[in-house]
């Protein structure tokens, strides 16, 4: 079995109004564009992402993953912040890249990026009226250690007051 990585948690409040518990001390990118409100953050084998507003809904996250060659597996209800929300994992294959530079003598070499396959886990709910989609996504290799982080992050997802959560 796996063991849980040591973890330091810091609580992040963020531009939907939803704040949780995040293990990741790399800053926010977060702000408000196309009429989408988004947080995201990442750092080593895992990335947390809220969008609101825009296209996003459950339905737009379902066609991001397959377009990328995803698996989806079935959705079932939960709860998040005491109101009814949809809780679906998919699988992401791992993908690669390969760029051309040339060096400061002239030398033509390369540069490789590669992402390796991920689970992806999603809850989707509503704010106010809104749909919000808060997905976890952890490098498939790396989900059994990050099974823990994982659950209590969910569990501390917490809403507005004025709307309920």
């Amino acid at each position: 079995m796996s063991t849980s990585p040591a973890l330091t948690w810091r609580t992040l409040e963020t531009p939907l109004g939803l704040s949780f518990d995040a293990p990741i001390a790399a800053p926010p990118s977060q702000g408000v564009a196309g009429g989408m409100t988004y947080v995201v953050l990442a750092d080593g084998p895992i990335a947390i992402g809220a969008w609101t507003g825009g296209p996003w809904s459950l339905a737009h996250w379902q066609g991001l993953v397959t377009a990328g060659g995803g698996q989806l597996a079935a959705p079932a209800d939960v709860t998040v912040c005491g109101r009814s929300a949809v809780q679906q994992e998919a699988t992401s294959p791992g993908d690669a890249a390969t760029g051309a530079v040339v060096g400061d003598d002239g030398a033509i070499g390369h540069v490789e990026h590669r992402t390796p396959a991920r689970v992806r886990v999603v809850r989707a709910f509503a704010i106010g009226g809104a749909p919000v989609v808060v997905e976890w996504a952890v490098a498939a290799e790396a989900r059994a250690a990050w099974r823990a982080a994982e659950e209590r992050f969910f569990a501390s997802l917490r809403c507005p007051a004025a709307t309920g959560g």
